[in-house]
């Protein structure tokens, strides 16, 4: 009979850390859905999180900072960094046993003992970071963190342990203290390295929109993402698209209305992940309903319930009006916006017009009709045409066939080298996801 309670009493224990570890998963991503519907004054009272599934881009883990940067500087990461010492190991061993049964409790119990065994040394923050990050108790992982940061401010890893504590700050609502450590993040990163800037730009500037300070959240989000184009790393593509995103909120609650929707349409064409071309749709949606365009709007609903009638947008959507809106029909300007250069720094002086800005950015209409049979993927555009043509001999020597094809833009010539053709844009994607892994950036054009 106490071997079947040890049993069961184990399993409790199990399942507490797991829905532990979930809870605190999911309170993470829904850091964006919590301001995203302030914003904008919603037509639902129903914050819902963003879709996790994507057909193209490879969603991250977090939508505040990428994986290869939580690898490292974080305690759940791959790469991190757990002390070996003769003095702590059956601790850390055990603690490691633990943590791999979800039993975190006990798992943080070990770690912050290994680390009383060892305070003074260089080993203990890593500790500390571990107990912190176990914590089911977002108070006490609070109060770690800042200890942490206080007492070791020499830690090779303090900017993610601030950033880290920003996220626990966020979720208890402590918006003003989550901005001193973002802040204190930029200023540290001026010394050299700018690993955690674009994204704690970013985070202020999702601070600054819960206190409706448009203007200094503009900023915010427009200097994340210089630094992530300025970075050319492509797996900051989906940070560079949900700034862009963001920026749209900005200008729209500041009656810029054209640029929102400009911006919205542009991110939502362009976008290799679906999750952000259905959130694109949605803040679209809002901003004709908020603006009284009850046509677009509508029409806007019926693509969104049409294209991904399992997304969370689309079932709020149905819920709140009540009928299905997917025979609402089309709307003709999901398709006039064609914009390479939403991947380029000078993309943000064409919609700020600082410098000539045509209607639309199409293809040729020699490109257009080559489109029509099929699905490419661009993989350069240049104004050079001997470094089009390296590219082109590049992937020649992949086993590619590029397709190099000229336009006029602002009245430059401007080559584009693609591949294609594919006969679906789920064919398209795969490749694209193998050119990722190879180093290779780039987007799918078709229909």
């Amino acid at each position: 009979m106490r071997k079947k309670v040890r049993i069961r009493s184990s399993i409790l224990l199990k399942k507490a850390g797991t829905c532990a570890l979930i809870t605190l998963f999911a309170l993470t991503f829904l850091f964006e859905s919590f301001y995203l519907g302030y914003a904008q004054n919603s037509t639902s009272e129903t914050n819902f999180d963003i879709i996790v599934n994507s057909k193209s881009g490879k969603v991250p883990v977090s939508p505040l900072i990428p994986a290869e940067i939580m690898d490292v500087y974080f305690p759940e990461g791959k790469n991190y960094v757990v002390p070996e010492d003769s003095r702590i190991a059956r601790y850390v061993k055990k603690a490691k046993e633990y943590e791999s049964e979800n039993n975190h409790g006990a798992a943080a119990r070990y770690y912050i003992t290994a680390y009383k065994r060892i305070k003074n040394s260089a080993m203990a923050p890593f500790l500390m970071f571990k107990y912190a990050s176990l914590q089911s108790n977002i108070r006490i992982s609070i109060n770690a963190l800042k200890s942490l940061i206080d007492e070791y401010p020499d830690f090779s890893l303090i900017n993610g342990a601030r950033f880290y504590l920003a996220e626990k700050l966020y979720l208890t609502r402590n918006y003003n203290e989550a901005g001193i450590y973002l802040r204190d993040i930029i200023e540290d990163e001026k010394k050299g390295g700018s690993i955690f800037t674009p994204f704690a730009l970013r985070f202020l500037g999702i601070l600054s929109v819960k206190d409706k300070k448009w203007g200094k959240a503009e900023e915010y989000f427009k200097e994340s993402i210089i630094l992530i184009l300025e970075s050319r790393t492509p797996e900051y593509r989906y940070y560079l698209l949900k700034d862009y995103i963001d920026l749209s909120l900005c200008y729209s609650a500041k009656g810029e209305r054209d640029k929102a929707e400009r911006l919205l349409l542009t991110v939502y064409k362009m976008s290799d992940f679906e999750d952000v071309r259905i959130e694109a749709l949605y803040r679209l949606f809002e901003m004709y309903k908020n603006g009284g365009k009850e046509d677009l709007s509508s029409k806007v609903a019926g693509v969104l319930i049409t294209d991904y009638p399992n997304s969370l947008y689309a079932n709020q959507l149905k819920k709140d009006y009540g009928q299905d809106l997917s025979d609402k029909g089309t709307v003709e300007l999901l398709d006039s916006i064609y914009d390479p250069s939403i991947f380029e720094k000078s993309f943000l002086e064409k919609l700020e017009g600082k410098i000539g800005i045509e209607n639309t950015d199409k293809p040729t209409s020699e490109d257009m009709g080559k489109v029509e049979s099929g699905f490419m993927i661009q993989l350069g555009s240049f104004k050079n045409e001997e470094n089009a043509n390296k590219l082109a001999e590049k992937l020649k020597r992949m086993g590619y066939n590029p397709i190099i094809v000229t336009a006029i833009i602002n009245g430059e010539t401007v080559i584009r080298v693609r591949i294609g053709y594919f006969s679906s844009r789920g064919e398209a994607e795969r490749e694209l996801a193998t050119l990722n892994n190879k180093g290779y950036s780039g987007f799918i054009i078709g229909k």
